[in-house]
């Protein structure tokens, strides 16, 4: 009998269903963010499903950016996107996580939670930030909600300590840029300050000076006028 040979299984990546199962993964998201937030995966599968999500955006935000002349943007807008969706949910995570885990305790859990939390939040603002004028305002709303809820099941807390601790490094950082501005516009309005009243001095001291000059010189003629009137 010859012999049978198996055929060497091989896996095949389907396009078309990494794409269908990213939408799919996002819609559950925005219907039942309760439940889905629970859920773990990999960095990998993350990556995958907010590079897809990210692509249809950065598609139209280019479109926008070519009807309004802004070429730059046309040309730069989906690369960036796409490389905004794997950088930008470790970044703003690792903040978070410093501020929240790290000094003040509101979490117990480890990175990779925060991680999970910031990227389910992020595949929402993906969606939305993108339309003009009031994506970025739907977009923050959406994904603090979302992120309210991953937050609280992943590092298994009440929903009030999600909330702070996703606003804590927002407010600390809007408050330590303004403690900036405050103390280097205070600098530069006391200098100008300075710069003024020294002005104002010289100003002053150039006018006396004329003054007297003034004074001297109708001296000056009255004696004339009057030696004049003399002889």
């Amino acid at each position: 009998m010859p012999k049978k040979y198996k055929k060497k299984s091989s896996k095949k990546i389907n396009n078309s269903n990494i794409i269908t199962d990213s939408f799919y993964w996002v819609k559950n998201i925005i219907l039942n963010p309760a439940t889905v937030t629970k859920n773990d995966m990999e960095y990998r599968d993350f990556f995958k499903k907010l590079i897809i999500l990210s692509i249809i955006p950065g598609v139209l935000s280019s479109v926008i950016s070519y009807y309004t002349n802004n070429l730059l943007l046309f040309t730069l807008i989906i690369p960036l996107s796409i490389i905004f969706s794997i950088i930008a949910p470790i970044i703003f995570s690792a903040i978070a996580h410093f501020f929240g885990k790290v000094l003040f305790r509101i979490v117990n859990g480890n990175y990779k939670k925060t991680y999970n939390s910031y990227a389910y939040s992020y595949s929402i603002y993906l969606l939305t930030y993108w339309i003009p004028f009031i994506g970025p305002i739907i977009s923050s709303i959406w994904s603090l909600f979302i992120g309210i809820h991953a937050v609280s099941n992943q590092h298994k807390v009440s929903k009030l300590r999600a909330l702070v601790f996703l606003m804590l490094p927002v407010i600390i950082i809007i408050s330590i840029f303004s403690l900036i501005f405050t103390i280097y516009f205070t600098t530069l309005s006391d200098e100008y300050g300075k710069e003024s009243f020294e002005n104002i001095i010289k100003s002053e001291i150039l006018k006396e000076g004329n003054y007297e000059n003034e004074v001297l010189e109708n001296d000056i003629d009255y004696n004339y006028n009057y030696n004049e009137r003399k002889y």
